[in-house]
């Protein structure tokens, strides 16, 4: 009884939201100590030159018969440069940065990977602590969701028995999806390396399009990478992050916004035969594999967003929830239904609304220069750039008609 009240407060272990199963764990934490000596001194001193960055060494590892998904997220996030949130199971949830890691397969373990994992703790999270608990659900829901809902497109698709043509089609769509993600992307600015990474993505996928459309595992796990690759994409941070999303592209949002309503006229097959009607049912598991994909990508995106405003908090969160109410409507696998509204709450409960102001309009009948604008509206000129980027005016020394501005308080 003892030993099942400790083990029940553990949580489960991931990373970036990515699962995984724990074996041990050191902490690594102290004071740095500088040690002085003098020449021919009988005694030193010792200077405390502050607390040390926590460390945290953890031995770990991934099981079962599609463990190299998990595996491959695993080492996506450990290399990604970026912090990160680690829920550690004895510890609780932790702002880190990725360190080393290494990870080892062998034949006569099969179906495993063993992982040693280094972080370093990047600071205290900038969330209130009450805000705490609805992030952790969140990220820790990502990969469960994706997992469910790869697991019933496998379910869903099969060509096995099918003719050739057949196979084409899901070929065709296949080759569908990545022009359109080209088309998306076409326009945003990103870092050379992150379009360059997802242009490589989209040629492979393109070349082994015949292959993927006969494996419903890999070809679920490639529309995943695609759509993990669009949402990494950066902002353009001189251009773009201040565009609301009520008003302006929003490079982080809108792509994945757009994919989440993918949809193409080669999937327009009439059910005239039983193939036909495989055929037809094969083609709507692809499409909803890609929209709810994209969803996950686009719900992480706005929970780690920075919002300019609660109208926009709040217009982006009531659109994901009617994306997730879209794909459970009608005839839809109990799984499938209970894990997305599991995943909406937990959405609308993570996306930042706190402290945001909402938006109203004023009227200036005469001319007015911004930062006076921000000092009668605020008392402050920190917000005069944004009622300049908000309203794109090109004079900030003389502004009258209708302006947007934010309302604080």
């Amino acid at each position: 009884m003892v030993d099942s009240v400790w083990k029940a407060r553990l949580l489960p272990a991931s990373f970036r939201g990515i699962p995984f199963l724990i074996d041990s764990h050191e902490f690594n934490g102290g004071r740095n100590n500088v040690s002085h000596e003098t020449p021919e001194g009988e005694r030193g001193f010792c200077e405390d030159l502050g607390k040390k960055t926590p460390g945290y060494n953890i031995t770990g590892h991934v099981l079962g018969d599609n463990y190299f998904f998990i595996r491959d997220a695993l080492i996506a996030a450990m290399q990604n440069g970026d912090k990160g949130f680690l829920v550690h199971p004895y510890l609780g949830l932790k702002e880190v940065q990725p360190g080393e890691f290494s990870f080892s397969e062998t034949t006569t373990e099969g179906r495993l990977a063993r992982f040693t994992f280094n972080f370093i703790e990047a600071g205290n999270p900038s969330f209130p602590v009450s805000k705490l608990d609805d992030i952790t659900s969140f990220v820790t829901s990502v990969v469960a969701t994706v997992a469910i809902v790869q697991n019933v497109f496998q379910i869903a698709y099969s060509v096995s028995q099918l003719p050739g043509y057949a196979r084409e089609s899901a070929k065709a769509l296949i080759n569908d999806f990545v022009k359109t993600v080209n088309q998306k992307i076409g326009g945003i600015s990103g870092n050379d390396s992150g379009k360059a990474n997802l242009k490589k993505k989209l040629l492979e996928v393109e070349s082994s399009s015949g292959l993927l459309a006969v494996n419903p595992a890999s070809l679920a796990a490639e529309v995943d990478n695609i759509l993990s690759l669009v949402r990494d994409l950066p902002e353009d941070k001189t251009e773009s992050s201040t565009i609301d999303i009520a008003s302006g592209r929003d490079e982080n949002i809108d792509p994945l916004l757009e994919l989440s309503g993918y949809t193409s006229n080669l999937a327009d097959i009439e059910k005239l035969t039983p193939t036909r009607t495989r055929e037809k049912s094969n083609a709507d598991a692809i499409i909803s594999l890609i929209r709810q994909c994209a969803i996950v990508k686009l719900s992480e995106n706005a929970v780690s967003k920075d919002f300019d405003s609660l109208d926009s908090a709040v217009l982006v969160r009531d659109q994901i929830s009617d994306l997730i109410e879209d794909q459970i409507e009608g005839d839809v696998d109990d799984e499938l239904f209970n894990a997305l509204s599991s995943f909406k709450s937990k959405v609308v409960n993570a996306i930042p609304t706190g402290q945001l102001g909402s938006i109203e309009t004023i009227e200036l009948f005469t001319d007015v220069p911004a930062i006076v604008i921000a000092y009668d509206l605020y008392e402050s000129p920190a917000l005069e750039s944004d009622i300049i980027q908000r309203n794109a005016v090109e004079n900030p020394g003389f502004i009258s008609g209708s302006l947007e501005v934010l309302r604080v308080g």
